[in-house]
């Protein structure tokens, strides 16, 4: 599982690569625009996704309705 687990999150890892090769290439190109920021950091995307998770999986159980103010509210870059 461990090999599996490296090899997914190495997919990923080109993925994202590819994604900071075309917005540095977009950036170049338009050098008169404001440049596109991109943040290669997931930690709050995949927290937010755990939350809509928890949320969801509540919201269809209609015996536990979810408590909201124990969540964060997470801003995106």
């Amino acid at each position: 599982m461990q090999m599996a687990f490296q090899l997914r999150r190495r997919r990923i890892t080109y993925e994202c690569k590819q994604v900071k090769t075309d917005v540095d290439s977009y950036n170049d190109a338009h050098p008169e625009e404001r440049p596109i920021r991109m943040v290669l950091d997931f930690t709050q995307d995949v927290k937010e996704l755990e939350i809509e998770d928890i949320i969801y999986s509540s919201a269809n159980e209609p015996s536990q309705q979810p408590e909201l103010s124990r969540y964060v509210v997470l801003e995106t870059v």
